[in-house]
Order: C-alpha cells, then structure tokens, then sequence
C-alpha cells in the first residue's frame, strides 16, 4: 500500500492496471445484451494479459540470461533475415515468371482450373496445398518459406512438375 503516485510511476503497473481494465469493460461488454463486441478484440485483450506474466519472468536469472543472450545474437540474426527476405523476394519473382497460373488457388464453383482434377488425385491437393503456387509475389514468398520449412516439399514439387508437363 504505497498509494496511488509510487503505484502509477511504475510502467508494469500502468501496463497492468490498464490491461486489467480493458479485459473488464470487453468482458462486460460481450455479456450486456445491448452492446455490440467483437470477440477478435476480446482475445486480443485477453493475450495482452499472458504478457502480465512476462514480468514475473523478468525476475528469473536463468529468463534474464536467455533473453540478453537472444538480443546479443540478435544483430547478426537481422543481417541474415535480411538475406533471407531479399533472397525469397528475388526467387518468388523469378517463380511468378515461369510458373505464375500454373496451378490455381484450389477448386471452386464458377472457377476455371484446367489442373484442379489432377492435382486433386495427387497428395498436393489431398494435403490442401492450393496456396502454395506462384500466383504473385507473396503467394510464392509463403511457398518458399513452406518449402523451407516444412517437410512435404515433395507433394509441391511433384504438382509444379505435373502442371508443366516435364518429366
């Protein structure tokens, strides 16, 4: 019970008190039958709330090591995001050259897709692969990252060949 100055000079505590509040007036909000409540800005409040433990964290030696360490790392890490992204940015654009709508977002009424029965049999179109083509710039840049990272580059490349009719 330091009073409300000491309290309030605190940021954590700022950032508390008006967190705590906000999920108060968005939950009184999604229960009052005459207001109108979005429920993406309920769960967005209520995240906010998680970061309230983040603070508890703070005091933890073991946390506080990890994470100097991260923004000590984190330089370098930048340099080669940067590489990453320009490299993705130049290969997607590269991909819109020779494969854009090659393979179309996915099957659907009034739509034509010429490859929709094909790559529907084959494990690309089981898995729901549609998103992943080169279309635009950014359509390719999510499937490069998904070839980074996932494990099924198979199922795409397999589709890409299918659609260009190369052996």
């Amino acid at each position: 019970a330091l009073g409300w100055r000491p309290y309030w000079a605190s940021a954590g505590n700022r950032f508390d008190f008006v967190v705590t509040w906000a999920a108060v007036v968005a939950a009184g909000a999604l229960v009052a039958p005459w207001a109108a409540c979005d429920r993406h800005a309920l769960q967005l409040i209520l995240t906010l709330r998680l970061a309230r433990v983040l603070r508890l964290l703070t005091h933890a030696w073991p946390f506080r090591f990890v994470v100097a360490t991260y923004l000590r790392v984190l330089p370098a890490a930048a340099d080669l995001a940067a590489v990453l992204v320009v490299t993705h940015i130049g290969v997607a654009a590269l991909g819109v050259q020779l494969f854009g709508g090659l393979i179309c977002d996915g099957p659907a009424p009034g739509r034509a897709c010429p490859q929709a029965e094909t790559l529907e049999a084959m494990g690309y179109g089981q898995a729901g692969y549609w998103p992943m083509n080169f279309n635009s710039i950014p359509d390719g840049m999510v499937t490069l990252f998904h070839l980074l990272v996932v494990n099924n580059w198979m199922l795409t490349a397999d589709a890409f060949v299918a659609v260009t009719g190369t052996p």
